[in-house]
């Protein structure tokens, strides 16, 4: 079957789509339109990426030429968007558009106070519309394997990451917790502790400044923005990866890097990152409580992950 699936979304809920694409690659053939950096990261999972930020995509809401690649692309079976469509015009424009495909339009994600899990959410919309998958099972192999997990060169130096971030602001502990949170891990570890980096993304680019005047030691490094392909070998050769609910903790996560996720007021069952070493604590303002929960955890990780 040919399946265009519709997820123009940023890093962490583009990745929610994983668990679905691999029980479904190799079964058919399916074309993502999405956002990056989130389509990078699923690439090898689909047939096709189309960026949806391009080629007029935009016009499915209000109706007109099609999408370059809808013009120039073979039929789909199947044509599936998680997108907001109140008025029903989307599923008009695709169907118009894709006139021999059957169409279904869902939301992005389930209600807020409906108690599923996002990816467990996105693969029960594909089973309803007759994808060959099974959606306990898939999330069950998110849980238990890291989808996008490969091994880290024995090499590849270990460090401690910290992602201070995310792109929301009210998910976000304040920048003295975390500078406090770095330093109890490195003044409670011999002098011989494993090396800090300070993961910032575009989203924290106006601290940069700060946590460099607060860190000016040859221990912690500032890593600021990487290239894509440069962020997954930065992740999956950590020993430990600690941040907030973001798109770069999930990643982290379903590489198989031991996780700490930090919710501040995130919904633990609908976001919980998918991965096989993936503890989260869910805890309020950044506190001196939350700092010894987080040693706690990371010790009893770190004494499970043989190459720390």
């Amino acid at each position: 079957m040919k399946i265009l699936m519709i997820r123009p979304a940023a890093l962490g809920d583009t990745l929610m789509l994983l668990p679905s694409l691999v029980q479904l690659k190799g079964r058919n053939e399916v074309t993502l339109a999405g956002r990056e950096p989130g389509l990078y990261f699923l690439s090898h999972h689909v047939k096709k990426t189309v960026d949806y930020e391009r080629g007029g995509w935009h016009l499915l809401h209000t109706g007109g030429p099609a999408p370059d690649f809808i013009g120039s692309a073979p039929a789909v079976d199947l044509a599936i968007a998680f997108l907001n469509d109140q008025d029903g015009a989307i599923r008009r424009n695709l169907k118009a558009l894709l006139p021999s495909a059957a169409v279904r339009v869902f939301p992005g994600f389930p209600r807020k106070d409906e108690d599923i899990h996002v990816a467990f959410y996105l693969a029960k919309c594909l089973e309803a519309c007759g994808c060959p998958l099974d959606p306990q099972k898939a999330f069950e192999e998110a849980i238990q394997r890291p989808l996008l997990g490969g091994d880290a060169s024995p090499e590849a130096p270990k460090e401690i990451v910290f992602h201070p971030g995310s792109g929301g602001v009210a998910k976000n502990h304040p920048t003295d917790f975390w500078i406090t949170l770095l330093q109890t891990f490195r003044y409670r570890t011999p002098s011989n502790a494993l090396p800090s980096v300070i993961l910032l993304g575009p989203a924290e680019e106006a601290y940069r400044s700060f946590y460099r005047q607060r860190l000016m030691d040859d221990q912690t490094e500032i890593v600021f923005s990487p290239e894509k392909n440069a962020l997954m070998p930065l992740l999956r050769s950590a020993a430990m990866y600690i941040g907030h609910d973001s798109g770069i903790t999930h990643l982290a996560a379903m590489l198989g890097t031991p996780t700490i996720a930090l919710f501040k007021n995130s919904n633990v069952r609908q976001w919980r990152p998918l991965g096989p070493r993936v503890e989260v604590i869910g805890e309020g303002e950044g506190s001196l409580s939350l700092i010894e929960e987080v040693w706690r955890v990371a010790q009893a990780l770190l004494g499970n992950n043989p190459g720390a």
